[in-house]
């Protein structure tokens, strides 16, 4: 609470091994599960380092890839997708920079 989306997201990611900048708003996704209605906040970077590293409650496994392994969420393949048009257009960037 009262933590930049950009702060939010590097503390996040530290926490994970993981150290970025340049942080962009993909968008924000309601997700609906059968008990419950979450809002996703997704965020990006250019660019970014570390090794991943997961904590075995939220996260079990953490890698890079180059393609989406299979059974990947629908939820996350549309955020990927949006990222992936996005970042081509500078405009787009620069309005959704945080």
């Amino acid at each position: 609470m009262g933590e930049s989306l950009a702060k939010a997201a590097r503390r996040v990611l530290s926490s994970h091994g993981i150290v970025a900048n340049d942080f962009y708003l993909v968008g924000v996704y309601p997700i609906k599960f059968p008990s419950r209605f979450d809002i996703s906040i997704c965020v990006a970077a250019h660019s970014f380092s570390g090794a991943p590293v997961p904590d075995g409650i939220e996260f079990k496994k953490i890698g890079w890839f180059r393609n989406l392994p299979k059974g990947t969420g629908k939820n996350y393949c549309r955020m990927i997708d949006k990222w992936r048009k996005i970042r081509r257009s500078a405009q787009v960037l620069k309005f959704n920079r945080l």
